[in-house]
């Protein structure tokens, strides 16, 4: 209830939908868009920018097709409006990896491609992801794709263009299983470059 001394804000429903998105059970995105519907009717506030990023973290924990589709749309709603953070990106592009989806490798990669034409400054966790894609894929350009994400990860970083500060361990262990995985014949001279 509210009290007469406190006034409730889009801001507060944010914050908890934010602190929401990132327990790891089923029906969070669920809960999430119930609270926004609370905000409309019993409070006649909209969900802002936040709540959305908040929805599409959310959705970007399951493993269904339909929800990887609607958290990249909310995405691309977002990213339209400027108002897109790499926590949401990383969220689809893992949405795609668990999804299954034949295309899932080529979605996660649009994802990818959103995000570097954005405002939005990618971070180790973002490239993680991308390679997660190309090793569950399989195939054999894995390997390629693999060593060009390490090379333009460590190009960004020089430059600065990445919200780190250091290489990531996971990231080139991840390259390394995506040679192995998808290039056994030539793996050893791959990984020794």
């Amino acid at each position: 209830e509210e009290s007469s001394n406190v006034r409730i804000e889009a801001r507060h429903f944010s914050m908890l939908a934010d602190l929401l998105s990132y327990a790891r059970r089923a029906g969070i995105a669920e809960a999430i868009m119930n609270l926004m519907e609370t905000m409309r009717t019993k409070y006649d506030l909209e969900p802002d920018d936040a709540m959305f990023s908040a929805l599409v973290t959310a959705l970007g924990r399951t493993s269904s097709v339909g929800e990887a589709r609607q958290a990249e749309q909310m995405l691309k709603d977002l990213s339209a409006r400027g108002n897109a953070n790499v926590r949401a990106y990383v969220a689809v592009i893992y949405a795609w990896v668990k999804s299954g989806d034949k295309d899932a490798t080529r979605r996660a990669e649009e994802v990818f491609e959103i995000l570097m034409s954005s405002s939005v400054k990618p971070n180790k966790v973002v490239y993680r992801a991308l390679l997660e894609a190309w090793v569950a894929a399989g195939v054999k350009e894995a390997a390629t794709r693999a060593i060009e994400l390490v090379e333009d990860y460590e190009a960004k970083l020089s430059q600065g263009l990445t919200t780190d500060d250091g290489g990531d361990v996971k990231l080139y262990s991840l390259a390394m299983r995506a040679v192995w995985k998808c290039n056994a014949d030539s793996a050893p001279e791959i990984v020794e470059k």
